[in-house]
Protein backbone atom coordinates (compact mmCIF):
# COMPACT_ATOMS: atom_id res chain seq x y z
CA UNK A 1 0.00 0.00 0.00
CA UNK A 2 0.99 3.52 -0.78
CA UNK A 3 -0.09 6.63 0.53
CA UNK A 4 1.24 10.13 0.11
CA UNK A 5 0.94 13.61 1.46
CA UNK A 6 0.09 15.15 -1.87
CA UNK A 7 -3.70 14.25 -2.26
CA UNK A 8 -5.28 13.05 -5.02
CA UNK A 9 -7.50 15.50 -6.86
CA UNK A 10 -10.79 14.20 -8.35
CA UNK A 11 -13.13 15.82 -10.99
CA UNK A 12 -15.93 13.85 -10.39
CA UNK A 13 -17.89 11.05 -8.21
CA UNK A 14 -20.17 8.14 -8.51
CA UNK A 15 -22.62 6.88 -5.90
CA UNK A 16 -20.95 4.39 -3.37
CA UNK A 17 -21.75 0.73 -3.67
CA UNK A 18 -24.89 -0.05 -1.29
CA UNK A 19 -22.55 -2.42 0.45
CA UNK A 20 -20.49 0.21 0.91
CA UNK A 21 -20.65 2.42 4.25
CA UNK A 22 -18.92 4.82 2.05
CA UNK A 23 -19.68 9.11 0.78
CA UNK A 24 -19.38 8.10 -2.71
CA UNK A 25 -16.52 6.65 -5.67
CA UNK A 26 -14.65 9.74 -6.52
CA UNK A 27 -13.00 8.93 -10.18
CA UNK A 28 -9.37 9.80 -11.20
CA UNK A 29 -9.75 9.51 -14.79
CA UNK A 30 -5.73 10.78 -15.32
CA UNK A 31 -4.60 7.37 -13.71
CA UNK A 32 -8.19 5.66 -14.23
CA UNK A 33 -8.51 4.65 -10.31
CA UNK A 34 -11.39 4.88 -8.62
CA UNK A 35 -11.55 5.54 -4.66
CA UNK A 36 -14.07 4.91 -2.31
CA UNK A 37 -14.17 7.70 -0.31
CA UNK A 38 -15.18 8.14 3.56
CA UNK A 39 -15.45 11.85 5.29
CA UNK A 40 -16.13 13.14 8.64
CA UNK A 41 -19.89 13.76 8.13
CA UNK A 42 -21.09 10.11 9.81
CA UNK A 43 -18.54 10.15 12.91
CA UNK A 44 -15.62 12.76 12.99
CA UNK A 45 -13.29 9.51 13.39
CA UNK A 46 -14.17 7.96 10.67
CA UNK A 47 -11.11 8.98 8.58
CA UNK A 48 -8.51 9.59 10.87
CA UNK A 49 -9.47 5.90 12.13
CA UNK A 50 -9.48 4.14 8.53
CA UNK A 51 -6.18 6.02 7.96
CA UNK A 52 -4.24 4.66 11.25
CA UNK A 53 -6.02 1.14 11.22
CA UNK A 54 -5.22 0.42 7.35
CA UNK A 55 -1.55 1.47 7.74
CA UNK A 56 -1.39 -1.02 10.80
CA UNK A 57 -2.82 -3.10 8.65
CA UNK A 58 0.05 -2.93 6.50
CA UNK A 59 2.48 -3.14 8.67
CA UNK A 60 1.68 -6.39 9.97
CA UNK A 61 1.57 -8.28 6.66
CA UNK A 62 -2.34 -8.29 6.18
CA UNK A 63 -3.61 -7.34 2.14
CA UNK A 64 -5.24 -4.10 2.20
CA UNK A 65 -5.61 -2.18 -0.72
CA UNK A 66 -4.18 0.76 -1.30
CA UNK A 67 -5.64 4.19 0.44
CA UNK A 68 -4.86 7.87 -0.16
CA UNK A 69 -5.95 11.35 1.15
CA UNK A 70 -8.50 12.21 -1.64
CA UNK A 71 -10.01 15.14 -2.43
CA UNK A 72 -12.96 16.95 -4.80
CA UNK A 73 -11.59 19.55 -7.56
CA UNK A 74 -14.95 21.32 -6.67
CA UNK A 75 -14.43 21.49 -2.58
CA UNK A 76 -10.81 21.94 -2.61
CA UNK A 77 -9.17 21.65 1.11
CA UNK A 78 -12.08 18.82 1.84
CA UNK A 79 -10.06 15.73 2.86
CA UNK A 80 -11.83 12.07 2.80
CA UNK A 81 -9.75 9.04 3.34
CA UNK A 82 -10.14 6.67 -0.02
CA UNK A 83 -9.73 3.28 -0.25
CA UNK A 84 -8.34 2.41 -3.96
CA UNK A 85 -11.78 0.23 -4.84
CA UNK A 86 -11.32 -2.97 -7.41
CA UNK A 87 -14.35 -3.80 -8.96
CA UNK A 88 -15.23 -7.03 -10.22
CA UNK A 89 -15.58 -8.25 -7.01
CA UNK A 90 -17.01 -11.81 -6.09
CA UNK A 91 -19.04 -12.37 -2.83
CA UNK A 92 -18.61 -14.40 -0.20
CA UNK A 93 -21.22 -17.22 -1.56
CA UNK A 94 -19.06 -16.96 -4.61
CA UNK A 95 -15.68 -17.36 -2.80
CA UNK A 96 -16.16 -19.93 -0.33
CA UNK A 97 -14.63 -22.52 -0.96
CA UNK A 98 -12.08 -20.77 -2.84
CA UNK A 99 -10.29 -18.35 -1.23
CA UNK A 100 -6.73 -18.96 -1.35
CA UNK A 101 -5.51 -16.99 1.45
CA UNK A 102 -8.11 -18.37 4.26
CA UNK A 103 -5.48 -17.52 6.63
CA UNK A 104 -6.29 -13.80 6.43
CA UNK A 105 -9.31 -14.06 8.44
CA UNK A 106 -7.47 -15.42 11.81
CA UNK A 107 -4.49 -12.73 11.17
CA UNK A 108 -7.55 -9.94 10.58
CA UNK A 109 -9.09 -11.12 13.65
CA UNK A 110 -5.90 -10.20 15.71
CA UNK A 111 -5.36 -7.05 14.82
CA UNK A 112 -9.29 -6.26 14.80
CA UNK A 113 -8.73 -7.00 18.71
CA UNK A 114 -5.66 -4.53 18.79
CA UNK A 115 -8.05 -1.93 17.53
CA UNK A 116 -11.33 -2.59 18.86
CA UNK A 117 -12.92 -3.38 15.58
CA UNK A 118 -16.75 -4.34 15.91
CA UNK A 119 -17.73 -4.69 13.04
CA UNK A 120 -15.51 -7.23 11.21
CA UNK A 121 -18.28 -9.24 9.00
CA UNK A 122 -17.96 -11.18 5.74
CA UNK A 123 -18.20 -8.04 3.33
CA UNK A 124 -15.74 -6.32 5.38
CA UNK A 125 -13.42 -8.20 2.64
CA UNK A 126 -12.43 -7.90 -0.88
CA UNK A 127 -12.70 -11.09 -2.80
CA UNK A 128 -10.66 -10.41 -5.87
CA UNK A 129 -10.49 -13.05 -8.57
CA UNK A 130 -6.60 -12.87 -9.96
CA UNK A 131 -4.76 -15.40 -12.01
CA UNK A 132 -7.40 -17.70 -11.37
CA UNK A 133 -6.95 -17.35 -7.81
CA UNK A 134 -9.54 -15.79 -5.27
CA UNK A 135 -7.99 -13.43 -2.80
CA UNK A 136 -9.36 -12.09 0.39
CA UNK A 137 -8.38 -8.25 0.89
CA UNK A 138 -9.33 -6.52 4.14
CA UNK A 139 -11.35 -2.99 4.33
CA UNK A 140 -13.40 -0.89 6.82
CA UNK A 141 -12.47 -0.19 10.00
CA UNK A 142 -15.10 2.80 10.12
CA UNK A 143 -16.06 1.49 13.73
CA UNK A 144 -12.52 0.77 14.97
CA UNK A 145 -10.22 2.82 17.10
CA UNK A 146 -11.20 6.03 18.25
CA UNK A 147 -14.98 5.81 16.29
CA UNK A 148 -14.86 2.49 19.29
CA UNK A 149 -14.06 5.54 22.17
CA UNK A 150 -10.81 6.61 23.83
CA UNK A 151 -9.34 4.67 25.89
CA UNK A 152 -10.17 1.45 23.76
CA UNK A 153 -12.69 -0.91 25.39
CA UNK A 154 -11.67 -3.80 27.22
CA UNK A 155 -11.36 -7.46 25.48
CA UNK A 156 -12.80 -9.46 25.11
CA UNK A 157 -15.12 -7.87 23.34
CA UNK A 158 -18.84 -9.01 23.95
CA UNK A 159 -21.28 -9.96 21.07
CA UNK A 160 -20.87 -8.14 17.85
CA UNK A 161 -20.06 -8.51 14.23
CA UNK A 162 -16.76 -9.31 14.58
CA UNK A 163 -17.26 -12.19 17.33
CA UNK A 164 -20.46 -13.39 15.41
CA UNK A 165 -18.95 -14.00 11.97
CA UNK A 166 -15.62 -15.43 13.52
CA UNK A 167 -16.52 -18.73 13.09
CA UNK A 168 -17.61 -18.63 10.03
CA UNK A 169 -14.74 -17.39 8.68
CA UNK A 170 -12.17 -19.06 9.94
CA UNK A 171 -14.11 -22.56 8.61
CA UNK A 172 -12.57 -21.40 4.69
CA UNK A 173 -9.18 -22.36 6.06
CA UNK A 174 -9.03 -25.90 5.75
CA UNK A 175 -5.95 -26.00 8.34
CA UNK A 176 -6.21 -26.50 11.89
CA UNK A 177 -6.74 -23.08 13.59
CA UNK A 178 -3.31 -21.79 15.49
CA UNK A 179 -3.25 -18.53 17.10
CA UNK A 180 -1.75 -15.33 14.84
CA UNK A 181 0.52 -14.20 17.42
CA UNK A 182 2.64 -13.16 14.35
CA UNK A 183 0.31 -10.08 13.53
CA UNK A 184 0.79 -8.82 17.50
CA UNK A 185 4.64 -9.62 17.34
CA UNK A 186 4.71 -7.47 14.34
CA UNK A 187 3.17 -4.83 15.92
CA UNK A 188 4.98 -4.86 19.03
CA UNK A 189 8.08 -4.64 16.91
CA UNK A 190 6.64 -0.95 15.00
CA UNK A 191 9.39 1.57 16.49
CA UNK A 192 8.26 4.34 18.86
CA UNK A 193 8.16 6.83 16.19
CA UNK A 194 5.55 5.03 14.06
CA UNK A 195 2.29 6.18 15.43
CA UNK A 196 3.96 9.91 15.00
CA UNK A 197 5.28 9.67 11.74
CA UNK A 198 1.51 8.21 10.63
CA UNK A 199 -0.38 11.11 12.10
CA UNK A 200 2.20 13.38 10.86
CA UNK A 201 1.14 11.74 6.99
CA UNK A 202 -2.68 12.28 7.99
CA UNK A 203 -4.68 15.83 7.11
CA UNK A 204 -4.26 18.22 10.28
CA UNK A 205 -8.21 18.45 10.06
CA UNK A 206 -8.82 14.25 11.03
CA UNK A 207 -7.74 14.71 14.32
CA UNK A 208 -6.85 17.64 17.24
CA UNK A 209 -3.24 18.29 18.03
CA UNK A 210 -4.16 17.10 21.56
CA UNK A 211 -5.49 13.78 20.47
CA UNK A 212 -2.40 13.04 18.47
CA UNK A 213 -0.03 13.35 21.39
CA UNK A 214 -2.24 10.80 23.82
CA UNK A 215 -2.02 8.44 20.78
CA UNK A 216 1.73 8.93 20.29
CA UNK A 217 2.18 8.27 24.11
CA UNK A 218 -0.45 5.84 24.40
CA UNK A 219 1.70 4.17 21.17
CA UNK A 220 5.20 5.06 22.69
CA UNK A 221 4.21 4.20 26.38
CA UNK A 222 2.35 1.31 27.99
CA UNK A 223 -0.32 1.55 26.18
CA UNK A 224 0.70 -0.25 23.29
CA UNK A 225 2.10 -3.32 24.82
CA UNK A 226 -0.56 -3.50 27.50
CA UNK A 227 -3.36 -3.67 25.06
CA UNK A 228 -1.15 -6.28 22.78
CA UNK A 229 -0.97 -8.39 26.24
CA UNK A 230 -4.82 -7.90 25.92
CA UNK A 231 -5.52 -9.00 22.72
CA UNK A 232 -3.18 -12.28 23.06
CA UNK A 233 -5.22 -13.18 25.94
CA UNK A 234 -8.54 -12.66 23.77
CA UNK A 235 -7.25 -15.20 21.00
CA UNK A 236 -8.96 -18.24 20.58
CA UNK A 237 -6.52 -20.79 21.71
CA UNK A 238 -4.98 -23.22 19.04
CA UNK A 239 -7.40 -26.25 17.50
CA UNK A 240 -6.87 -29.07 19.53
Amino acid sequence: MQSSLLPVVCHRTKPAPRTAAADFIAVDDFTTHRWLCKGQGKHPMVPAAEWVCSHLALACGLPVPPVAVVELAAHPGVPYFGSQWQGGARTFVEAMGRISNPQVFARTHAADLVVHNTDRHRNNYLYLELAGDIVARVIDFSHAWLVAGWPLPALPMGFCNTTHELPLLLAQDPAAYTPPQAVLDALAALPASWMHDTLQAMPQPWLAADQRALLQVWWAGHGRAERLLSAQSALLPAAP
